[in-house]
């Protein structure tokens, strides 16, 4: 239980870090050598301020937020941003309209006597505060002041539906814009096709791919791309690019000090041990070795390796759409189509399974999530129970002396528990991503998508349950031994006082964690370090600030977890309401500042993300409903069975925007496709887009990025500003 004491003192060491890095931000980013951490996304866009100085007054980048357009959104970080601060403003306005009613209920728990009345479990009294009082464990057990809270579960209910169906249609009509606008987009003029039958190899696979699709398509299809292993090739393009690297820093070394002794290195492991050997020499010649290697990997490839898919293009946006939601064949598990991804997005290592593959692999990955989120639950509830105060000194007792100590106390107190939680969390992603992607999943958005999924009901499941469960069991683990069906009871008693926890677990990801993300202090700093003693080049500086992208596998499930709790304890502890909003709303005003000027897209799905958030905003409102019909079964109150109401409608509307809304997500439509068909690309450009840098003999020979994007512009700093 979070002491008034410490979740005032959170509330307050968070305000004082958040107005620190505010006033470092005004700081920092009016200073020109720092252009680059600030507005990387409008430097590589060659968009850069035109003089050294930017924001000359210190709230000017507050206007410049309130001041930009949809429009100017997406022009800077494209539609997958502008939906994912489309979801900021939605969870702003479905807390908002919870608070207006949640208002209402703090008086209403706060002037009952339900703690006051307790009696005491075992041999324990109930420990309380005044914020206990203010949750809905202040309500006497089948009192008529429950029929509040069955009205409440209505109210978020309602407002929840009317926000997302509003949100939807927005979103719908923003998708069918940036599309029919989107003439430059190559995806558009082509479709991916697996499961292609046979095992032709070379020039006869490439054969009965045109043949197949010249018989189905006729003049719509202009040709088509065969997939084959690159495996080996992609290895040795990328080696080929090291060595460019490596020999260009060397002669840059050189440059610079023309009078000092040649670059060397050692050929060993790590460049510690093996012989020495002059670099520019070494460089050189792995450079025409690998080159030679490469380009016999790549005929090779072209003949004896190809795989039973390929990238088919087409002459027009409509045969494109049409032909990618068509059955083929006969065999409808043969010839599968699916709308092209970007050429930067597809998962090339995937698209040679096979039908019966994807359906394995996709059963098994979902078996080891399900795994993972039930058996990671022991040592979330470990860590719960053990981080709080009161049970590191039943653990901990030689350090009892100094966890008395008042600062110590009230820091460990206010502090303790969320860093643990946030350090737990963070080391789940990467793994639930790998996992995402050995579905055999054709797009990295797709793969996004999946891995954000998992990473939600993980910390549903470990966060909220987990925590909830898991910290009151611990805490209350003698009485439990002796008396075990007291365990309803100590839970029922226990879910309103855990709500002080996520608050200040909320309060922390919002002040300092948005205030990290405004500063950005560690970007900065890692920057001007790797400048100044690790970058040799002009192309290691650029790379140094090379913006990055939303990280929408991580962030969107952290941001709908904080929409779960706040529903979840919106009834049970309105409190929580007033830090729900401030989190969405510093949440909107940052990633707007990201999109305008920092960050620059790996991949974009056209607002494919929406289906998943709405989806997910869905299954929180779900889990607010069962905690509700639980909880109400345990205060007795006399409505919990209208409880039911809620669960139905909210399985309706996720039926009415299946079918309303997500078709317009899935795939495009004719429609739209149309609208947008005075653009045409030369299929010459497409087809050279999906061709991959590792398959193209022009690379071999030359000098080439290999983060670069062909439809990207370069990362040259303009001439004209000062960094």
């Amino acid at each position: 239980m979070v002491s008034t004491g410490g979740f005032v003192l959170n509330i307050g060491y968070n305000v004082a870090i958040l107005a620190v890095l505010i006033v470092l931000f005004i700081i920092l980013v009016r200073r020109p050598g720092n252009l680059q951490v600030y507005f990387p996304a409008k430097l590589q866009a060659g968009k850069g301020p035109p003089s050294g100085v930017v924001y000359r007054t210190p709230f000017e980048w507050l206007r410049e937020l309130f001041n930009a357009s949809e429009d100017d959104l997406l022009d800077s970080a494209g539609l997958d941003a502008v939906v994912y601060i489309r979801f900021f403003q939605t969870g702003l306005w479905i807390l908002l309209g919870s608070l207006v009613y949640g208002v209402l209920l703090i008086p209403v728990n706060y002037t009952d006597s339900n703690y006051e009345d307790a009696k005491p479990v075992g041999n324990k009294t109930v420990e309380y505060n005044n914020l206990d009082k203010l949750t809905m464990g202040n309500i006497k057990n089948g009192g008529t002041r429950l029929w509040a809270h069955v009205i409440g579960v209505y109210w978020v209910s309602f407002v929840v539906y009317y926000v997302l169906a509003k949100t939807y249609r927005e979103v719908v009509n923003l998708r069918a814009r940036s599309q029919s606008r989107a003439g430059d987009n190559v995806n558009q003029f082509a479709i991916v096709v697996t499961d292609i039958p046979g095992n032709a190899q070379g020039s006869k696979r490439a054969q009965q791919i045109d043949e197949f699709l010249l018989k189905t398509h006729g003049s719509s299809y202009a040709s088509a791309f065969h997939v084959v292993h690159m495996g080996r090739a992609s290895q040795l393009f990328q080696e080929l690019e090291t060595a460019k690297s490596k020999l260009a820093r060397a002669e840059a070394i050189l440059s610079k000090a023309p009078g000092e002794p040649r670059p060397k290195h050692r050929t060993g492991p790590l460049g510690l041990i093996g012989p020495q050997v002059d670099s520019i020499q070494y460089w050189t010649k792995e450079i025409k070795d690998i080159g030679s290697k490469l380009r016999a990997e790549q005929q090779l490839a072209a003949v004896e390796k190809g795989r039973p898919a390929a990238i088919a293009f087409f002459n027009s946006r409509t045969a494109a759409v049409a032909a990618s939601q068509t059955v083929h064949a006969k065999a409808a598990e043969t010839w599968q189509t699916f709308p092209a991804p970007e050429p930067r997005a597809i998962i090339w290592e995937n698209l040679g399974f096979r039908y019966y593959e994807r359906t394995v692999r996709r059963a098994v990955v979902h078996f080891a999530t399900f795994l993972i989120i039930v058996f990671y639950m022991i040592p979330i509830a470990f860590v719960s129970g053990l981080s709080t105060l009161d049970n590191l000194k039943r653990t901990l007792t030689f350090l009892k002396p100094v966890f008395e100590i008042g600062a110590v106390k009230a820091i460990l107190d206010a502090f303790l528990p969320q860093l643990a939680l946030i350090v737990f969390l963070a080391l789940l992603p990467g793994l639930l991503m790998k996992l995402s992607k050995s579905e055999g999943i054709l797009s990295l958005g797709h793969a996004t998508r999946a891995a954000a999924g998992k990473y939600f009901y993980f910390m549903v499941f470990n966060v909220f349950i987990g925590f909830s469960i898991g910290g009151s069991l611990w805490s209350q683990l003698d009485i439990i031994q002796k008396e075990p069906a007291k365990i309803i009871s100590i839970l029922g008693k226990s879910l309103p006082m855990n709500s002080m926890f996520f608050i200040t677990f909320i309060v922390t990801k919002s002040f300092t964690g948005y205030g990290l993300e405004l500063s950005r202090v560690v970007p900065l700093i890692i920057f001007h370090i790797k400048k100044k003693y690790v970058c040799k080049t002009e192309k290691e500086v650029l790379l140094a600030w090379k913006p990055g992208p939303f990280s929408y596998a991580t962030a969107v499930p952290n941001d709908l977890l904080i929409m779960t709790l706040s529903l979840c304890y919106s009834i049970i502890a309105p409190l929580i309401l007033p830090f729900g909003i401030v989190y969405f709303a510093f949440g909107l005003l940052v990633n707007r500042r990201r999109a305008l000027n920092v960050c620059v897209p790996e991949f974009e799905s056209n607002g494919a993300m929406w289906p998943h958030i709405s989806c997910r905003i869905l299954a929180a409102l779900l889990t607010m409903q069962i905690t509700m019909v639980g909880y109400m079964g345990i205060k007795q109150a006399p409505g919990s069975g209208l409880l039911i109401v809620p669960l139905v409608c909210t399985a309706i509307f996720f039926l009415y925007a299946r079918v309303k809304f997500y078709p317009s997500f899935r795939v495009s439509s004719l429609e739209v496709a149309a609208e947008g068909e005075e653009h045409h690309i030369p299929i010459s450009v497409v087809k050279d887009a999906y061709t991959p840098d590792c398959m193209k003999s022009e690379h071999v020979g030359k000098v080439a990025d290999p983060e670069a994007d062909p439809r990207k512009p370069s990362l040259e700093i303009p001439s004209d500003t000062d960094v």
